[in-house]
């Protein structure tokens, strides 16, 4: 399967999800340029972001131009809702649930699934700053300890969340580099003293990254200042890619769909974070039965062979 099939497949399952209304595929020698129509959630720069970061694991970030066409609203109205399950979701749980969208819809019997592009950082795209303002989500998929905080905030119920993946961290270079040796806790220590630049997400890894590990490893004064958030969204991995980072960490499940980096290893067992990532029904959801039974399939059996394939785990006794 060549590049081009692989991008217009992820485009159709963008499409698909509701995250754009429409698109086109414009390939002239060694560019791609993608015309789309704004879907449900996301309109101008935020629209672009995430196309690139979609399908940036097929086309390299400076190969792709996209353009946003005039077409569909960015809102929802409630006409359009009565046919729509919107879920929020942590970038960990991305690539597993566009796979499983089509299934999705044959359970719930909507004609859209909206995966409005989030993280969970402090942007205005953000999980917490959609939740806080009042946007609507039907399922909100999270890291354990966030979930229960949503719930202590009244943004998600407190009846009805399961687990429904365990994830890793890892560290990638840029495609071509060296690869370090993180075998082992020693070998880890040193990589990071020696790296010239370190990127980090705003999730659960970024701050195991910068509030626990380098702590435990003594040289938090040494790499802190050479350590860069990744913000607004975008995957660590991309950052590397285009070289403006040596080294980056983030849960396995979002480096694997990045192009451009290589060597995708995982922190040694002594120090390794895993972290559950559970499924709760948002508190603005018009329909928390529908919604319950969405993440009870995310939860299930039926669900896991699509989660292992995104470089996740399932859960205990799946």
């Amino acid at each position: 399967m060549g590049p081009q099939t692989k991008v217009e497949k992820k485009l159709e399952m963008l499409r698909v999800a509701g995250a754009i209304a429409n698109y086109r595929l414009i390939t002239n020698l060694n560019r791609a340029a993608v015309e789309v129509q704004p879907g449900d959630s996301l309109t101008g720069d935020d629209l672009r972001r995430f196309v690139v970061q979609m399908i940036g694991g097929d086309l390299e970030p400076d190969q792709i131009s996209v353009v946003e066409t005039v077409g569909s609203g960015s809102a929802c109205s409630s006409s359009l809702y009565k046919e729509t399950l919107i879920i929020m979701t942590s970038g960990a749980f991305t690539a597993a649930l566009f796979e499983l969208v089509p299934r999705l819809k044959l359970l719930t019997k909507k004609e859209r699934i909206v995966i409005p592009a989030t993280s969970v950082g402090t942007g205005d795209t953000s999980i917490p700053s959609r939740l806080k303002r009042g946007e609507i989500a039907d399922v909100v998929i999270v890291a354990e300890s966030l979930l229960h905080q949503f719930i202590e905030e009244g943004l998600v119920l407190a009846e009805g969340h399961f687990p429904v993946a365990r994830s890793s961290i890892g560290m990638a270079v840029r495609a071509g580099a060296l690869k370090p040796d993180i075998s082992s806790v020693d070998a880890l220590r040193t990589v990071l003293l020696e790296a010239k630049s370190i990127g980090y997400s705003a999730s659960v890894s970024g701050q195991y990254l910068t509030t626990e590990l380098y702590q435990r490893l003594g040289i938090a004064d040494q790499v802190l200042p050479k350590s860069h958030l990744v913000g607004r969204g975008e995957r660590v991995g991309m950052v590397v890619a285009r070289g403006e980072l040596e080294i980056g960490f983030q849960q396995i499940s979002e480096l694997l769909p990045v192009r451009g980096i290589d060597h995708i290893t995982p922190l040694p067992a002594e120090v390794q974070k895993e972290s559950v990532f559970s499924a709760g029904i948002g508190a603005s959801s018009s329909d928390a039965t529908l919604a319950h039974s969405a993440i009870q399939f995310l939860a299930s059996q039926a669900a896991a062979s699509a989660i292992i394939r995104s470089g996740l785990e399932v859960p205990a006794g799946r």
